[in-house]
């Protein structure tokens, strides 16, 4: 067989491992140049998430880890309560499909709640919301209690899915009529291992050469 041939192979599912896995997967990688140990990992991981169930953890690489849940409530209430912090480093938690790779799962990408903060009563309604979330990344959810209590709450929140290797979007200006803009600013909820320096996230501070 000519070793440069591109070849195509169709391989049966390990029925074994399958039985041995639990039934609902996440996997998380440690956005930081430091390697955590397992043994970290799942301490913090069992003391931090309160799962109804039993969970196992395995390590898959340097900061790679898979998390297999029995019940499907617990997987779903993790990954829905991201950005998840480790030893001061944030995890990009993703949900997997064990029948794909490790490698096709992009990292690349969190889930915050972002606060919109000083955004004018009169200005606050979903189109303008999801206006806004685009600007920061892709839009998960809106907080719409925050929109129809009007005057109860001084923040929006909603919920985007950002691309960490790009700055975290500090807030925008609104035009206003007849008058300078308005700065409207972001807040980003449980944001750790984050450099002010360039606004990206598992960028260090004592790592940073500014």
């Amino acid at each position: 067989m000519d070793p440069t041939e591109l070849i195509e192979l169709d391989l049966d599912d390990n029925l074994v491992a399958a039985n041995q896995l639990g039934k609902f997967h996440s996997v998380g990688k440690i956005l930081s140049e430091m390697i955590l140990t397992k043994a970290a990992i799942i301490k913090i991981a069992k003391s931090s998430w309160n799962t109804e169930e039993f969970f196992s953890m395995a390590a898959w690489g340097d900061n790679i880890f898979v998390f297999n849940f029995e019940l499907q409530s617990d997987c779903s209430k993790i990954f829905e309560a991201s950005p998840w912090a480790f030893m001061g480093f944030m995890m990009s938690l993703n949900r997997w499909d064990p029948s794909k790779t490790i490698s096709e799962i992009d990292f690349n990408r969190c889930l915050f709640y972002v606060q919109i903060h000083d955004l004018p009563i009169l200005k606050r309604s979903v189109e303008n919301v999801e206006k806004i979330a685009k600007t920061t990344g892709n839009l998960r959810d809106i907080d719409t209690e925050d929109i129809d209590c009007l005057f109860k709450k001084k923040i929006v929140r909603i919920k985007v899915s950002i691309d960490v290797n790009q700055p975290l979007r500090k807030g925008f200006a609104l035009k206003c009529v007849g008058l300078p803009s308005a700065w409207i600013s972001f807040r980003y909820e449980r944001l750790t291992s984050f450099c002010f320096a360039y606004g990206l996230v598992g960028h260090e501070k004592k790592m940073c050469r500014l």
